[in-house]
């Protein structure tokens, strides 16, 4: 959903960047279905989505600002149920993924505060910080995350 606070409407384009044409605008408050992404380019993580029948890429948001907030339809923050033996990560607030552990790799999107993620691994990097591992191929590190479930017998992956 874009959301509605400063009535600027999000830009949708004909591909994941600012040089591509505008196809359409997203109104805030407006929900859209997340069709695929999300892609770095530009400094701006963009997803293509579908608006009303309308098909183009928009952008999630700037450094200090974001355009979209992530709803499913029944309204709740996306979360894994832990299963008997799984390790939960739930997000402290925003956080940024990752395509590995470490800030050193792209930039993968983002979270929403509370998002819940099934942990498969974890890595050391050199900055002495651990990163997990998500089900989802994308990591989370240490201080931005709380865990809970059994994540005593995870696998370093890296």
């Amino acid at each position: 959903m874009v959301i509605d606070g400063d009535d600027t409407s999000n830009r949708m384009r004909a591909g994941a960047g600012t040089n591509f044409a505008e196809v359409g605008r997203i109104p805030p408050g407006g929900e859209f279905l997340v069709l695929e992404g999300p892609e770095c380019n530009q400094n701006f993580a963009w997803f293509r989505v579908d608006y009303d029948g309308l098909i183009g890429w928009t952008a999630e948001g700037e450094a200090v600002r974001y355009w979209l907030e992530v709803i499913n339809p029944d309204g709740e923050v996306p979360t894994a149920t832990p299963g008997a033996a799984e390790c939960i990560a739930t997000a402290d607030g925003v956080i940024n993924l990752r395509r590995g552990p470490g800030t050193n790799f792209n930039a993968a999107g983002q979270s929403a505060p509370g998002q819940q993620f099934v942990v498969v691994g974890f890595a050391e990097n050199a900055s002495g910080f651990t990163w997990y591992q998500f089900d989802n191929e994308f990591w989370g590190r240490e201080d931005v995350v709380d865990l809970r479930g059994d994540c005593t017998g995870l696998p370093r992956v890296r």
